[in-house]
Order: C-alpha cells, then sequence, then structure tokens
C-alpha cells in the first residue's frame, strides 16, 4: 500500500513518477482481483488521471472495478468510485435498489465532511467556499436524505453506505 500513497502523493505534487510507481505498486502489492484493494487502486487512478488532466482514462480506470462493486452490492464503494466518474461526466445507471438520495458530487464532499463533525464553517474553509453556499449544501442534503438534523443525515447517509462506523468514506 505505500507504493500507492506515494504514487498519489507524487500526483497531488506535480512530482513525475507517479504514474511508474503506481504500475509497480500494482505488480508488487497486488497480484489478485479483490474489491477493497482493487477500488482503492481504481480511486487512485482516478485521482491522478484527473491531476494529469487525461480525463478520457477514467472510465477505462474504474469501469471493471465499479461494475464489481455494484455487482458485490458495496454501497460505499459505489459512492467512492462513482463521485470519481461524476466528476468526469460518467452517468451510471444502478439497479433501483442501491439508488439512494441523488446527491451532488459536492453535497458528497459536504457529507463526507458532516460525517467527520464539522460545522459550516469549517467545512466552508476546508472547501473554499462562503458559509451561506455551505448552508445551501446542508440544506440540500437534509431534504435529500428526508432528515430532520444533521445527525439524521449522517445516520441515514451510514444505513445508505456513504458513512461508515461515524466516519466519512472518502472519495479517494
Amino acid at each position: 500500500m505505500g507504493l500507492l500513497v506515494l504514487a498519489l502523493v507524487r500526483a497531488r505534487r506535480a512530482d513525475p513518477g507517479a504514474r511508474p510507481l503506481l504500475d509497480e505498486a500494482l505488480a508488487k502489492e497486488f497480484p489478485a482481483m479483490e474489491l477493497d484493494r482493487d477500488s482503492a487502486v481504481a480511486c487512485v487512478l482516478a485521482e491522478i488521471v484527473w491531476l494529469e488532466r487525461h480525463a478520457d482514462d477514467v472510465r477505462e480506470a474504474t469501469q471493471p472495478v465499479f461494475d464489481l462493486a455494484v455487482l458485490r452490492r458495496s454501497a460505499s464503494w459505489i459512492a467512492r468510485i462513482g463521485y470519481w466518474r461524476r466528476k468526469h461526466g460518467i452517468v451510471d445507471e444502478l439497479p433501483s435498489d442501491l439508488i439512494g438520495p441523488a446527491l451532488t458530487a459536492r453535497e458528497l464532499e459536504v457529507l463526507h465532511l458532516l460525517g467527520d463533525g464539522l460545522r459550516n464553517a469549517a467545512i466552508a474553509e476546508r472547501l473554499f467556499l462562503s458559509s451561506r453556499t455551505v448552508d445551501h449544501h446542508v440544506a440540500a442534503i437534509l431534504r435529500k436524505l428526508e432528515a430532520g438534523n444533521r445527525g439524521e443525515a449522517v445516520a441515514r447517509a451510514a444505513r445508505l453506505g456513504l458513512i461508515e462506523n461515524g466516519q466519512a468514506v472518502a472519495p479517494t
């Protein structure tokens, strides 16, 4: 897992050599197909191609693992991988029993931070948004999750697999 993290750090810093590190990580550390491992790799690869501005590669990087996540009915991985796919305009049709509220990518980011216990001002600072914009996102989340307050929204998101064990499920 160390090479995978190093590849992502290098990509985020715009250092050369992120892709070769990712390839080395896949060859050395990840020899067999497994949902948790492959989903994490797909998310890292999706972020790297996003950082490299190769949006066309996102579908190729995520499709097999996304299909596996749907097959295994893993709502948390569907949400994580789906975040990167939606970010690139890829719209996926999901079975009706897997479809939760239609949150936007930004609302999912805000929801993740709500799951971490952040207040609106802290979320605004973290996402470089105005507090008013965050207020609107939180209101939309509450409405879409049919929740009366932030705690209920986080609890409902946990039941839908968008948050695990009270902690945010990161899109990465």
